[in-house]
């Protein structure tokens, strides 16, 4: 008898983040093996992909304590698995949807999609929790690791980082990030002349003010603009702006919020390549990462210039799909765009080989696949 799928996560569903574009291809993936699949997540984001074989549960409580809402939110996805039947599989994003899942014993088979823990992020984000507050975050991540079934995480570097805990190595399955290649040109770019491009989020470790610093050294290219398309909302723009502002750079500074996906494919089309220039910290090299924004570079055919850390070496081999340079150095990082700019041809080549590496190894398609195959291998039920 099939009792269908649930899929947990503690953030906003649909959402300009994109951590939005994963979750919507691991429920995919889940919906191609069992359904129903019924999604958890927190409400207030964008109207969502609804699939007729998915039901949607949103936790919509507007408590502004990060800790407290997590707290919440565990409350209520307990209360609907106590008035659920049991899942064939559970999958969860973080430890506020774990706990509650592994407590419940609901699932047959439980999968922790492992893309951050908490115990290395919040200090990014919340510098005053206590000792003792992260002491029980890292202890409920430890037990929801040693819980679960399975555990999927998108890098080599943050399998590392679980293994660390003491997790054994066979336990733990690495599923890349991709992108899908637009099968059509996107529309003409809003942006007119030439430009580069930084798209994502802007939380610290992603390094946009290195960047806007290092644009400062480009003013003799006259017609040069920054574009900066942000997946949050306007109001976390203030510090950077304050940086564009202390470097006379607001003519040469374009900004965008929150694009849906054709209007983004046009800006990264119309760019002369991309730049992630993730810092040297402990979330991204400690933890890993698995930059969307690289994938989605890459599968629009533009080179990425990106910092040479551990976790970026897994996608971009520099030299001929993309570029590396030192994290965190203003200088370099300048000398490195304006190499990308003097040398087009030189940059293109790498774009198109971008997008087919992209093509051979990290369509969504692909990473679909290979999930369909992890729960297919790890558990015992009969396929729809």
């Amino acid at each position: 008898m099939n009792f269908g799928a649930l899929y947990s996560t503690f953030e906003t569903y649909p959402s300009g983040k994109g951590s939005s574009v994963h979750i919507l291809h691991m429920i995919n993936a889940m919906a191609g093996i069992l359904s129903p699949v019924t999604v958890c997540c927190l409400d207030g984001g964008d109207e969502a992909p609804e699939r007729s074989d998915a039901r949607y549960l949103r936790f919509n409580e507007k408590e502004p304590n990060y800790l407290e809402r997590a707290r919440r939110f565990s409350i209520w996805l307990s209360r609907i698995l106590r008035e659920s039947s049991s899942f064939e599989i559970a999958q969860f994003r973080d430890i506020w949807s774990g706990l509650p899942i592994i407590e419940s014993r609901k699932a047959w088979f439980t999968v922790f999609e492992v893309n951050g823990l908490p115990s290395i992020e919040l200090p990014y984000r919340y510098p005053d929790l206590s000792r003792e507050t992260m002491r029980k975050i890292r202890s409920i991540e430890i037990h929801c690791l040693v819980e679960a079934d399975m555990i999927i995480c998108p890098s080599a570097v943050i399998r590392q980082c679980i293994q660390s805990f003491g997790i054994p190595a066979d336990k733990i399955r690495v599923l890349p990030n991709g992108a899908e290649i637009p099968e059509t040109l996107a529309s003409p770019s809003p942006v007119s002349g030439k430009y580069i491009i930084y798209f994502g989020a802007l939380q610290k470790w992603q390094g946009l003010d290195v960047l806007i610093r290092s644009f400062r050294f480009l003013k003799d290219y006259h017609d040069l603009k920054l574009v900066i398309c942000s997946s949050l909302q306007d109001k976390y723009d203030v510090p950077y702006l304050e940086l564009v502002e202390k470097y006379s750079l607001a003519g040469r500074v374009a900004w965008f919020h929150r694009v849906d996906k054709n209007m983004l494919n046009s800006l990264i089309r119309g760019s002369l390549f991309t730049v992630a220039p993730l810092k040297d910290t402990a979330r991204n090299i400690i933890q890993g990462c698995s930059p969307l924004k690289i994938f989605e570079s890459m599968a629009n055919a533009k080179a990425t210039l990106a910092s040479d850390i551990p976790a970026v070496r897994e996608i971009i081999t520099d030299g001929f799909d993309g570029f590396l340079v030192q994290p965190d150095r203003v200088g370099p990082l300048a000398r490195a765009m304006r190499k990308m700019i003097d040398f087009p041809s030189r940059t293109e080549s790498a774009g198109l080989h971008a997008q087919e590496t992209v093509r051979k190894k990290y369509l969504w398609d692909h990473i679909e696949r290979g999930l369909k195959e992890l729960y297919l291998s790890n558990m015992i039920f009969t396929a729809n």
